[in-house]
């Protein structure tokens, strides 16, 4: 990816690299992302895995520590406030739309991993193989739709957050969070972060 996939400008700054993935910001709109990320086919591969086999992926970093996550869970719906319906991108294992569905609201997850795909629905969850821009919804509109910790490995993110805003009822909401590149953290770890 030699342009920003934001503002499609190729004027950058290296920050620091990872391996061999060079992480870089604009210099015209400041988004900052992996100027060479990995294929498609090596990502799906780095996820299938992660998450080889039902007691693999519960404790793979994925896995464990979900169950101590459930007061962020809730924590997280209750500002989200009054949903019927919710898709959640990038859902690995299921445990964001298992929360919510048991709070009785009607949740669909996307997922790249097949693994964790099978494992969600096993668990009876609704969950997506493949890449959102990939996927049809047919008639399907979401009251809210969020991305935990998963827009940072898109590689078109405004294309997602374009299809995401296709998804949504009237006064939806998207809800995305992700890691603070100029954090503390961020700056004292760079490439270790």
């Amino acid at each position: 990816m030699n342009k920003c996939d934001s503002c499609k400008s190729e004027n950058r700054t290296n920050l620091f690299s990872i391996k061999k993935y060079k992480i870089v910001r604009c210099l015209d709109c400041n988004l900052v992302y992996t100027e060479n990320p990995i294929s498609l086919s090596e990502a799906k591969s780095y996820y299938e895995n992660t998450y080889n086999g039902e007691e693999s992926a519960l404790n793979s970093c994925y896995g464990s520590g979900e169950h101590f996550r459930t007061k962020e869970v809730n924590l997280r719906l209750d500002k989200i406030g009054k949903v019927n319906s919710l898709l959640d991108i990038g859902c690995g294992l299921g445990f964001f739309i298992k929360m919510a569905s048991n709070r009785g609201i009607k949740c669909v997850g996307v997922d790249i991993s097949e693994k964790a795909v099978e494992y969600s629905t096993r668990q009876g969850l609704d969950v997506r193989y493949g890449d959102l821009l990939n996927l049809n919804f047919n008639r399907e509109l979401f009251d809210t739709i969020t991305l935990w910790a998963s827009i940072e490995h898109l590689y078109y993110p405004k294309a997602t957050l374009e299809k995401a805003n296709k998804l949504l009822k009237p006064g939806g909401l998207v809800v995305v969070e992700t890691g603070n590149i100029d954090s503390y953290q961020a700056r004292l770890f760079r490439n270790k972060w």
